[in-house]
């Protein structure tokens, strides 16, 4: 009950930086969702290290990116509208699926 509450409270926007996904997730957000991996802002300023573990890439590219890698099922669910933004990449073999719900 207090979950949900909080959640209609808080939690509107999400946004996600670099990281790179080795196993499979499921991002919500009540309104938008924005994949921003090359972002600078007062909360990442520049810092270039992945956002959540693992804090190095797969294949030792660029740090600045949102990587699924392949076997990985991600989930993305917003109310209003997801954004992928520069940086971002699915690798042939993951799946991605992107759903606005009410």
């Amino acid at each position: 009950m207090l979950v949900s509450q909080q959640w209609e409270k808080d939690s509107t926007d999400l946004t996600l930086y670099n990281r790179n996904l080795v196993y499979n997730q499921d991002f919500n957000a009540k309104r938008n969702l924005v994949i921003a991996p090359q972002i600078n802002n007062k909360i990442r300023k520049s810092d270039k290290t992945p956002f959540a573990d693992p804090k190095t890439f797969v294949d030792e590219g660029e740090l600045t990116r949102f990587v699924i890698e392949p076997g990985v099922e991600v989930h993305l669910s917003a109310g209003k509208s997801v954004h992928l933004k520069q940086g971002f990449r699915a690798k042939y073999g993951s799946k991605l699926k992107i759903n606005l719900i009410d």
